[in-house]
């Protein structure tokens, strides 16, 4: 994720100045046919770890999506959706 972070950050500067805004979205666990890999206990693990107590919803990461998109001003961020959790 650092990567990430530092990259929309320096796109963001270079385009920028062409008037194209760089941003990005870090989701935690979202409730999708991905996790079926996981154990029941690995993704209660995340959930109990979780301030808001449970996985997103894809329609939620699209919400933020839809967000930056329509917005001319953001331009760099790089936002995470993971229910408040500070830690891994």
């Amino acid at each position: 994720k650092t990567a990430i972070v530092s990259l929309t950050k320096s796109w963001a500067i270079e385009l920028g100045k062409k008037n194209i805004l760089i941003n990005s979205v870090a989701p935690g666990p979202v409730k999708t046919d991905f996790l079926k890999g996981l154990t029941k206990q690995k993704i209660q693990n995340y959930i109990d770890k979780t301030p808001l107590g449970r996985l997103a919803l894809p329609e939620e990461i699209a919400q933020v999506v839809t967000f930056l998109a329509e917005n001319d001003f953001i331009n760099g961020q790089t936002i995470l959706i993971n229910g408040g959790r500070l830690r891994h």
